[in-house]
Order: structure tokens, then C-alpha cells, then sequence
């Protein structure tokens, strides 16, 4: 590149001249980074407004069933004889309880062996029933170890599992049912050299039912994890109670408290959503600026749609319900908040209503399913309706960034001319100023 002097010949300062020139020129590109500049602030509000709905969506999660939205307190005077675990769904209420046997699995072992290597048995076969399952036959010979018999009968799809047990002298073949309860227990057959499971004895634990009073009424399960006994509560029966025991009690209650809390993250969640929208949407009387979602027909539609869910009706048994009417209120702005006193009157005169409202009767019905399916409707890749706006405004962020571009390749190309120009210029002046001064030095 050829060094320029500028304005050396000529006595302009040709640079200066060309700076301002190009910086006009390059002005022009001021309107298109302003207007690139609203519209990157109009995707970075899409993009918060797409965090916030769906974290509300992940939120409402927990809505879907009623064990997930109203919270239950579960006590027991014993928590050694009875574990409870309270799947939210219970009725308040008081429970006696006494365990007289616990549920097991059957046991029986096979004839005892002074070795398990191979060759300690001939050639036989076990039949094997669990419970009301098809019988099973397992076919062993001399070239089985104990342990590999044990291994064929634990897979051999029978419901069942055997181990070999030495106990310091001599080898057995274990086998247990994998459930517990009458329902569970194994019948055993023998052909040929036979293992000894239907000898007498062989039987070392009986299949039994768990047994158990509550509130005096006889109770018969194959398990000691009950979930059908009462409503929306597990139990888990751990010891058998001894005579002279006291009853084990049994409380349920509402917990108030942790259900608010479960529902005061769901208003917490939907009011930063809302109110983004609000802030967006509303007219302050000072015009909003352009990078704003002020009137946005996405957003107005998105505002309407969010109103109507958490504003409408929903069936709770034979009628319809709102959230105002179990102490979730609406402000002008179109924010929720607690009525505590309203909430703690319905948690006790009619705790079904917050299920029904936020899970409905098991299907599409309820708040949460249908306000997950509208944020999805608007924030799903590809399809989602704030998807497609912030693509459309990245689409207008290509456009801008290609007009600046030419802006400033004709700024670059205006600034090259007036470059040669002066420089052609520079050269000119300069021959003419050395004819000058050799006219000068002639005395003309």
C-alpha cells in the first residue's frame, strides 16, 4: 500500500476530508443497528418469557394426581410395629392397629450332601409350582454341581430363587419363593435321583399371609406393604404385636401447612410468568420503547389464554369450581395470591375440591394438564408459537446484519475513490507546483 501524505501538495488535509465523507456515508447503517439492537431485545424477553412458562410446566408436574397436590401427615404411636407413608390422597382419620403375623416366603431345602462337586447326584428331574403358575421342570444329571442345579432352577423362569448353603459339614440346595403369602407357595415333584424336596422336613419356612386387626376388623394380605387398606396410605408391617401390647394408633391429618407452601410455589411460578406478559402488554402513558412486546398479537393471545385457565371453571363432583373459590384469588393485574383463610376452609370442609380443580377426574380436565398443554402449545421446539416468533426475529436480525454489511462495503468503497482521488489530485499539484518553480527560478 503507497504511503499518503495527505494535503502535502494541495494543502488540504485530504484525510480528515475523507474520514468525515466515509463517516457520513457510514451513518446510514446507524438505523439498521438500532432497529437490529430493539429486535435482539425483543428474542432475550421470548427467551426469559419461554423460561418462565416452562418452569411453571415443570412446576405443575406435581399437580397431576391428587397425592401430588394435598398433603397428608401420617403418625403412628409405634413406628417400630408399623411404618406409614401417606400418598396424599387419605382422609383424615384414627386407627387401632394390632399385627398378629407377619407375611413370609416359603423355604425348603433338599437332602444334605457331604460334597457339591458333580457326580453327587444321578440323573433326575424337579417340578417346581409357584403358587398357581405353570409347573416348571428342572433336569439335572451327574455332571451337575449342586451349584449348578441351584443355578438352573433360579433361572428357570419359575418365581423362585435357590442357593447352595454349607453349614460347616454338609452342602443344601435352598429354595425360596420370591413372594411372600399363601397365594406364593411352592409345590415340588420328583423323578429319578430326587433333591429331597418333597420329603418330609424339607419344608424349613411355611408360605404365610400377613394378619392384622384394624379397629378390630380382621385383615388377611399376602404382603407387609399394604396399600388397599386405607385410603391414600401405606403401610408397612415390620414387627408382630406381643400379648400385653397396647393397640398401635393410626393419625391422619391435613397438612395444612406444606400444602400451601406446594401451592404458593405454583402462584409464584405463574406470576412471573404473567407478570412479564403484564409488563410487556401495558401502557404506562410514556411510549414504550421498541424493543418491547407492546402490542405482540403472540403475547396478547398468550396474556388471554392464561387468564382463561386459571379464571375458569373445573368439575368437582357434581359442580363447577374456581380457584377463588378454594382461596386462590385474582388481582386487576392478573395475578394469584392466597386467601389463607379460604384455603384453610376448604382444606376442612372440602379438601377433594383442590384435587379435582388442579388434577380433575383422571384424564385432560384438570388446571394443570390443561395449562401444561398451553405453555406447550406456545414453547415446543419447532412448533412452539414463541419458537416461531423467535425464529421469524433472528430471520430480521440476517436482514439487518446484511444491510449494515452493505452499508459499510459502500462506505469502504466510497472511502477507496475519494483515496485514489486525492492521491491523484496530490500528484497533480504537486507536478504543477514543481513547474511553478522552475518558471520561478527561469525569471518568468
Amino acid at each position: 500500500m503507497p504511503i499518503n501524505f495527505s494535503g502535502l501538495a494541495s494543502g488540504l488535509d485530504t484525510g480528515s476530508i475523507v474520514d468525515s465523507l466515509v463517516a457520513i456515508e457510514r451513518s446510514r447503517a446507524n438505523i439498521f443497528t438500532t432497529q437490529k439492537r430493539q429486535v435482539e431485545q425483543r428474542i432475550s424477553t421470548v427467551g426469559r418469557l419461554s423460561g418462565l412458562l416452562n418452569d411453571l410446566k415443570t412446576k405443575l408436574d406435581d399437580f397431576g394426581t391428587a397425592n401430588e397436590i394435598r398433603k397428608m401427615s401420617v403418625t403412628t404411636s409405634n413406628a417400630e410395629n408399623i411404618k406409614l407413608t401417606s400418598t396424599g390422597a387419605a382422609n383424615p382419620g384414627s386407627f387401632a392397629m394390632r399385627v398378629t403375623n407377619l407375611a413370609q416366603a416359603q423355604t425348603s431345602q433338599s437332602n444334605v450332601y457331604a460334597t457339591a462337586d458333580p457326580g453327587v447326584m444321578g440323573t433326575g428331574t424337579l417340578d417346581l409350582t409357584v403358587g398357581s403358575d405353570a409347573v416348571v421342570t428342572i433336569d439335572y444329571d451327574s455332571n451337575d454341581s449342586l451349584q449348578e442345579i441351584a443355578d438352573k432352577i433360579t433361572n428357570s423362569g419359575a418365581r423362585a430363587t435357590a442357593s447352595v448353603l454349607f453349614d460347616g459339614t454338609n452342602y443344601r440346595i435352598m429354595v425360596t419363593s420370591e413372594e411372600t403369602g399363601l397365594e406364593n407357595a411352592i409345590t415340588f415333584g420328583e423323578t429319578g435321583d430326587a433333591l429331597g424336596f418333597t420329603q418330609p422336613g424339607a419344608e424349613l419356612l411355611a408360605a404365610e399371609d400377613a394378619q392384622f386387626t384394624l379397629n378390630g376388623i380382621a385383615i388377611t394380605r399376602p404382603k407387609n406393604s399394604v396399600e388397599d387398606v386405607i385410603d391414600g396410605v401405606t403401610l408397612d408391617l415390620l414387627t408382630e404385636s406381643q400379648l400385653g401390647d397396647p393397640d398401635t394408633i393410626i393419625q391422619i391429618a391435613q397438612d395444612s401447612t406444606a400444602t400451601t407452601t406446594k401451592l404458593q410455589e405454583f402462584v409464584d411460578s405463574y406470576n412471573a410468568a404473567i407478570g412479564l406478559v403484564t409488563s410487556e402488554l401495558s401502557f404506562t402513558g410514556v411510549d414504550k420503547d421498541a424493543g418491547s412486546l407492546f402490542g405482540d398479537s403472540t403475547i396478547r393471545a398468550l396474556q388471554r389464554a392464561l387468564s382463561g385457565v386459571v379464571s375458569g371453571g373445573y368439575t368437582n363432583g357434581s359442580e363447577t369450581s374456581s380457584l377463588g373459590a378454594i382461596g386462590l384469588e385474582l388481582d386487576n393485574t392478573g395475578k394469584l395470591s392466597i386467601d389463607s383463610t379460604k384455603l384453610s376452609e376448604t382444606l376442612a370442609s372440602d379438601p377433594r375440591a383442590i384435587d379435582n380443580i388442579f388434577a380433575g377426574n383422571g384424564g385432560n380436565d384438570g388446571l394443570a394438564k390443561v395449562l401444561q398443554d398451553l405453555v406447550e402449545t406456545y414453547t415446543q421446539s419447532g412448533t412452539g408459537l414463541l419458537t416461531t416468533k423467535t425464529e421469524s426475529l433472528n430471520g430480521r436480525i440476517k436482514v439487518f446484519d446484511e444491510q449494515i454489511e452493505r452499508v459499510e462495503s459502500r462506505a469502504q468503497s466510497v472511502a477507496d475513490q475519494l483515496n485514489k482521488q486525492f492521491a491523484t489530485l496530490e500528484q497533480t499539484m504537486s507536478r504543477l507546483n514543481a513547474q511553478q518553480q522552475y518558471l520561478t527560478a527561469l525569471g518568468f
